[in-house]
């Protein structure tokens, strides 16, 4: 009988080792199974998270050839304001034709300015002009003229022309010969405007 007892013993103890086994490698199935799925999601997040970097840095590269060099934004400007002054074009026309040069051509400019910047620089142009007209020695004579309209404001420009320019052109006076020495705009002209204003 003692024999019997050691194998009953021996028997449930197997049992009991085998239960507990069958439950550990339960539990070593069902770990790695999760631990599966957190690794398929952090793959994902991690594929995510370098596709987004890549469009940041695509975004970042654009943006770098977007930023303009100083000294390439003067020349710019300059070609702008002489567009306007020197080839009679109007300011909404300047852009349009920095766009065909762009396109038709290999001028490459960087960017092509909105029009009411080409107004600003040309503005700042003609103001820092007169801001630079200095008092002449030599006889001149003044050409008044209130005939151009801003909406529904008249502008009034007074330009000198030194007589010698007169005489020795010995014809029409071109804009070469004059000097602008005022500029003011308001609702109306008149004698008693003129003298309050100048």
């Amino acid at each position: 009988m003692p024999q019997l007892s050691k194998l009953i013993r021996s028997r449930d103890d197997w049992r009991t080792k085998a239960v507990q086994r069958a439950n550990e490698l339960r539990e070593h199935r069902k770990t790695h199974r999760r631990n599966r799925a957190q690794i398929a999601e952090l793959k994902q997040q991690l594929e995510t998270l370098q596709q987004a970097a890549e469009a940041d840095k695509k975004t970042l590269a654009t943006a770098a050839k977007t930023v303009v060099d100083l000294g390439h934004a003067q020349e710019v400007r300059t070609l702008c304001v002489l567009l306007v002054i020197q080839a009679v074009v109007s300011y909404s026309s300047v852009p349009r034709l920095l766009n065909l040069f762009n396109a038709l051509t290999g001028f490459g400019l960087g960017w092509v300015p909105h029009f009411t910047s080409v107004i600003n620089w040309t503005l700042w142009l003609g103001l820092g002009l007169l801001k630079q007209v200095q008092p002449i020695s030599e006889p001149w004579l003044a050409i008044i003229d209130h005939s151009i309209d801003i909406g529904t404001k008249k502008a009034l420009v007074v330009l000198r022309v030194p007589v010698a320019a007169l005489s020795l052109r010995g014809s029409a006076i071109q804009l070469a010969d004059c000097e602008c020495i005022g500029l003011k705009v308001c609702e109306r002209v008149n004698g008693e405007g003129l003298g309050r204003h100048f």
